[in-house]
């Protein structure tokens, strides 16, 4: 009843998954397909945090691979409408943090997004911007996504527009500095 499946994985960067989502992606497709069964996958990226481990996945299991190019970022960032993230994203290059805007947390909440991702070396960071503050090392406190993001490797951190207003510079420093405890911000470019 399903000679043909297709998984495509855009929006964001879905490379932020890492290699090992995908690897056992394509070990439930084998064990948990059907006989007869035709899979494919495709995955849009902006090829930054592509290597040989990586072209070797897709070779091996024959993805198909779209490499998106970025427009002028008057023109990426007509979506934004928020003045409190536009100066956190200001605050962020201005310390030189690499991020991804709009990122969707897909492998651990589907429904939900991050308004800035980070790939550090030994984990991630999502950074939601939230209306209501929540109150630092009070675990019990936070609601059950953030749960589910830890679980699956990411460090959220939720921020209101009113406290990004106040202090973007602050922010990207607190952001930098839990970046640095994750073995830095992984870069796009050598």
């Amino acid at each position: 009843s399903y000679p043909a499946s297709t998984f495509a994985f855009q929006g964001g960067e879905p490379t932020l998954a890492g290699l090992k989502f995908f690897e056992k992606l394509v070990d439930f497709q084998q064990r948990y397909g059907r006989n007869g069964q035709s899979v494919s996958n495709a995955l849009q990226t902006n090829g930054v945090l592509l290597d040989e481990n990586w072209c070797q996945l897709f070779r091996q299991y024959s993805f198909l691979i779209g490499i998106s190019i970025d427009g002028p970022e008057e023109i990426n960032d007509l979506w934004l409408k928020s003045p409190a993230q536009e100066r956190l994203w200001a605050a962020l290059r201005q310390a030189n943090l690499e991020a991804e805007r709009q990122y969707p947390l897909h492998e651990d909440l589907p429904q939900h997004v991050a308004d800035f991702a980070l790939p550090c070396r030994d984990g991630r960071i999502a950074v939601i911007v939230a209306d209501e503050p929540q109150a630092d090392g009070a675990i019990r406190e936070q609601p059950a996504p953030d749960y589910l993001l830890a679980a699956g490797g990411w460090t959220p951190l939720r921020v209101t527009c009113a406290d990004l207003t106040a202090d973007p510079a602050g922010w990207a420093a607190r952001i930098k500095a839990l970046a640095e405890g994750l073995g830095g911000v992984v870069r796009s470019s050598s």
